[in-house]
């Protein structure tokens, strides 16, 4: 059950910290939300970036929990409880389709700070599971973060956990192939 507080807000990064994250527009966002309500920047994961990130959100004024790799559901889950977001933040010049980390974010109920287009775009705005930022409308993403409402979020988690059952889970999985499956007999008859 997430502990949220109302008077703060909580980010999560899960991953490697690595040379394909935009740790500049993570800091920018965390300095901007730091600005209207305290920040704690929680990290799981890894990496020859990790001091770099640990020091930029630092100097933001924003306290940092650095927690190791963790690789134990449970314990995730302990600390997505704890959050609001989770960070899925990579440079420009990054082309993906959809990371593990935001399945990740999503199998643990956790709604996602996003700048990945395509795909991940599209989910955020169709399933309302987090924030798309772009340079254009950071400050008004900032701005909605610190000031979401209890109810906003808790219909965003419930968002969130609904769309990785609906479509990443073993279940989904099953309910496509039976279908791709009953497509073809009935192609075959």
């Amino acid at each position: 059950t997430p502990t949220l507080y109302e008077d703060e807000i909580h980010l999560c990064y899960l991953g490697s910290i690595n040379n394909i994250i935009d740790v500049p527009k993570i800091k920018a966002i965390v300095k901007l939300i730091h600005e209207i309500k305290p920040v704690t920047f929680h990290i799981i994961g890894d990496g020859e970036n990790k001091d770099v990130l640990i020091n930029e959100i630092k100097s933001t004024g924003a306290l940092v929990e650095y927690h190791g790799k963790i690789y134990d559901n449970q314990k995730k889950q302990d600390i997505f409880d704890k959050c609001h977001f989770g960070v899925n933040i990579m440079k420009d010049s990054v082309c993906v389709g959809l990371t593990m980390k935001s399945i990740d974010y999503f199998q643990h109920g956790l709604p996602i700070l996003n700048n990945i287009k395509g795909e991940t775009t599209d989910m955020l705005e169709k399933y309302n599971v987090g924030f798309n930022i772009t340079n254009e409308n950071i400050d008004e993403i900032a701005y909605k973060i610190a000031n979401i409402t209890e109810k906003e979020f808790i219909e965003m988690r419930k968002n969130a956990k609904g769309l990785f059952e609906n479509i990443f889970s073993h279940k989904a999985f099953y309910k496509k192939l039976d279908k791709v499956f009953a497509d073809l007999c009935l192609k075959n008859i």
